[in-house]
C-alpha cells in the first residue's frame, strides 16, 4: 500500500507502476488531481496515443537529447 512522504516542502504519494502504465504516464507527465468526497482522481493533463515499442524508445531517446532546447523554443 502507498505511503505518504516527504519531498523538500511537500508530500508525495508513490502510485503504482501497473497503474500508471495504465493511464499511460510517464515521468515528467502533467496530472489533473481531484478530490470527490474522500476519493482522489488522478486524471492525465494530456492525452496521448500509446506508441508502439520501437516508436517510444526513439521518442524517449529525443526527448532526452532535444527535451530543454524543444522547450526553450516553445516559449
Amino acid at each position: 500500500m502507498p505511503k505518504i512522504a516527504k519531498s523538500g516542502n511537500s508530500l508525495v504519494v508513490a502510485l503504482p507502476r501497473e497503474e500508471l502504465e495504465a493511464l499511460g504516464l510517464r515521468p515528467g507527465d502533467e496530472v489533473i488531481v481531484r478530490r470527490r468526497g474522500s476519493l482522489l482522481e488522478v486524471i492525465p493533463a494530456e492525452i496521448r496515443p500509446k506508441l508502439p515499442p520501437d516508436l517510444e524508445t526513439l521518442y524517449q531517446e529525443g526527448v532526452e537529447e532535444y527535451g530543454e532546447a524543444l522547450k526553450r523554443l516553445a516559449k
